[in-house]
């Protein structure tokens, strides 16, 4: 998993749009989306929806530093069931897209 680091030790949001882009598009069949991606003190915030629906799937956030990627805290991590085990290593805790 490589981490990519932008200059002055943050990846900018064209990089965290990419991010959240590539993310959404790494779970196979899903038809997934970035949604928006915001710009956060500590990090950046993106939300994933299902292209055809427009319904959320679900949140992450994008380290500024590294762009390294996990889910946001919170309820969709327990009870997401349609998207909490697919994709690659997302349960895991983090990885990086690069």
């Amino acid at each position: 998993m490589r981490q990519v680091l932008g200059s002055g030790g943050d990846i900018g949001i064209d990089r965290a749009v990419q991010v959240a882009r590539g993310t959404a598009e790494s779970y196979p069949g899903a038809r997934l989306e970035a949604d928006e991606v915001i710009e956060f003190t500590q990090n950046y915030y993106a939300s994933i929806r299902e292209s055809d629906t427009g319904i959320g799937a679900f949140e992450i956030l994008i380290s500024r530093s590294t762009g390294a990627v996990t889910r946001e805290p919170g309820p969709d991590m327990m009870w997401n069931t349609k998207y909490a085990g697919m994709g690659r290593g997302m349960m895991s805790g983090f990885y990086g897209h690069g």
